[in-house]
């Protein structure tokens, strides 16, 4: 019996499934370095400023939107409340919850050990379990924010959801743009 065609399409196989692998591999490359460019560009621009915190795991860049109402920023530990509109560099919303539309704000933890929020059809406060986790870029953003400033905050993928995304709304390697108005602090 020829084991020709056999052999033949085990190594179309393999060439096709490396094939698919490498062309996956070439796009994640490119959406990455394409995100990396449009949060470097920031640094370049002049409205933006970086914002880090000590030894901390990076920085964001930012641009106020709305000045502070009082010279209060929280710690780490501190309790915020915030509105906040995330979006993609393509201007996809992924997630949104701003003052004046029925959402109310969320009220979390910087450190991530406290998490609420009120449900807006029950108008109960809801600890959801497990606590959601606080991604480092906004504990960046937030101990660098006064009371009552908005800002448009641009975070790397490095402090956002890095190379695994978030479910199928946000893509690996995704910089996240957001536009983050902290209404309250409790030290």
């Amino acid at each position: 019996m020829n084991k020709l065609p056999y052999l033949l399409v085990l190594l179309a196989g393999i060439f096709f499934f490396t094939s698919c692998e490498n062309d996956e591999d070439t796009v994640d490359e490119t959406y990455k370095q394409a995100q990396e460019a449009a949060f470097n560009a920031k640094g370049n621009d002049p409205t933006y400023q970086k914002a880090e915190i000590p030894g901390g795991p990076g920085y964001v860049y930012y641009k106020v939107l709305e000045p502070a109402i009082e010279n209060v920023t929280p710690i780490y530990t501190s309790l915020v409340e915030v509105y906040y509109k995330g979006y993609l560099t393509n201007g996809t919303v992924f997630d949104s919850r701003e003052k004046g539309s029925a959402a109310t704000p969320f009220m979390f933890k910087i450190d991530g050990t406290s998490f609420t929020y009120k449900d807006p059809t029950t108008g109960v406060m809801v600890k959801p379990s497990p606590i959601p986790n606080v991604i480092a870029g906004w504990k960046v953003a937030l101990q660098n924010m006064k009371l009552g400033e908005k800002w448009e905050v641009w975070i790397p993928w490095t402090l956002g959801y890095g190379s695994g995304g978030s479910g199928t709304t946000i893509p690996p390697y995704s910089t996240l743009i957001f536009e983050i108005k902290l209404v309250k602090v409790e030290k």
